[in-house]
């Protein structure tokens, strides 16, 4: 703690923002930045999938913290990465943005190599230190959320998912495409490749990544709507959906499943309910603004990512990251290639 301690409190303003629940003021926000922000930090580095790289410019150290995403890597056949975060005592931005370009040169020297990072808005000399050395801006992420206490509504007639619906809820949340999510904004991967991200994260959902997934559960309404549900960890009285996807035959059903995802959320005792979206996502944020959820934060996420020659891939619209044939034709039939660890993807979809 104390090599870092400096780190720290020349990063105190922006360091708030990373803690999950940086909005909800009744939690004790410097115990939160302690334990999910400061002491994974602290402990860096012990673990074979972490990396801290430190870049020296003319006297001053910034510091790179690293996690190789072992699930996501397998996945999506590239090694995948997230920047966690990078901590600093000299403001000079101009610093701050050689660092980043020595930084992304070493990292990316021999390998072909997937980088991405989600940043608070707050934090905006590294969102631009990132973006002026190469690092694309691929989603920008609203995070709503809703107090529970008091809550009311009229109940809408759902059941929880089955493990006989998951090939439905695969194909919706296949079909049912966000063009705004970072899988599909993504120039660097092929789009069926994001649809069947989502696809996997429907199943594993169903088969208790999630706490819940409701479904349409009224007589003339087909299984094509749902929505997933996951409780943090004890300590953060908050649930939150973690993906959702309603298909035109069952119009209406978003407010629906929402509004019955804030009801069991409050019957389990959490006190706050999460609804994450994209800004272009004006439906859902009607049906946020609707049920009375609030905007707590918005986070950006970048990436930039190397092919095997070395040049940034995007940079043409020809290079782009292909499944292999037979991984490709494997995905077209709504199968998976094998998958050997446990499912844990880098972020909530």
């Amino acid at each position: 703690m104390s090599d870092l301690a400096p780190y720290f409190s020349a990063r105190a303003d922006v360091l708030p923002f990373y803690a999950p629940c940086p909005f909800i003021r009744p939690l004790d926000q410097p115990q939160q930045v302690q334990k999910h922000v400061i002491a994974p930090l602290v402990g860096f580095g012990q673990h074979p999938e972490e990396q801290l790289v430190s870049i020296e410019i003319s006297g001053a150290s910034f510091l790179f913290f690293v996690k190789k995403l072992t699930w996501d890597t397998q996945f999506f056949g590239i090694e995948t990465f997230r920047l966690i975060n990078v901590l600093y005592t000299n403001q000079d931005f101009d610093k701050l943005c050689a660092a980043v370009s020595h930084f992304k040169t070493g990292f990316f020297q021999a390998e072909r190599r997937y980088l991405f990072s989600e940043i608070p808005s707050e934090d905006i000399r590294l969102v631009s230190a990132l973006t002026s050395a190469g690092f694309r801006l691929i989603e920008t992420r609203l995070k709503y959320y809703r107090p529970l206490s008091g809550f009311a509504n009229e109940r809408f007639p759902v059941r929880l998912a089955a493990q006989t619906d998951i090939a439905n809820l695969r194909e919706v949340a296949a079909q049912m495409r966000n063009a705004y999510d970072r899988f599909h904004a993504e120039p660097a991967f092929d789009p069926d490749l994001g649809d069947s991200f989502l696809a996997k994260y429907a199943e594993e959902a169903v088969k208790g990544y999630c706490e819940a997934v409701l479904i349409p559960d009224e007589p003339g309404i087909p299984t094509r709507a749902f929505m997933a549900l996951k409780y943090l960890a004890e300590e953060i009285p908050l649930a939150q959906i973690l993906l959702s996807a309603v298909a035109p035959e069952c119009r209406g059903w978003h407010y629906k499943l929402l509004s019955e995802c804030l009801l069991r959320a409050k019957e389990s005792d959490k006190a706050y309910l999460g609804r994450p979206t994209q800004t272009p996502n004006r439906a859902v944020i009607r049906n946020c603004e609707k049920l009375g959820f609030s905007l707590g934060a918005l986070a950006i996420f970048c990436r930039i990512v190397i092919n095997r020659i070395g040049f940034p891939v995007g940079s043409c619209q020809c290079m782009r990251l292909k499944l292999e044939a037979q991984n490709r034709k494997q995905y077209t039939q709504n199968q998976q290639p094998a998958m050997h660890i446990p499912f844990s993807p880098s972020i909530p979809a």
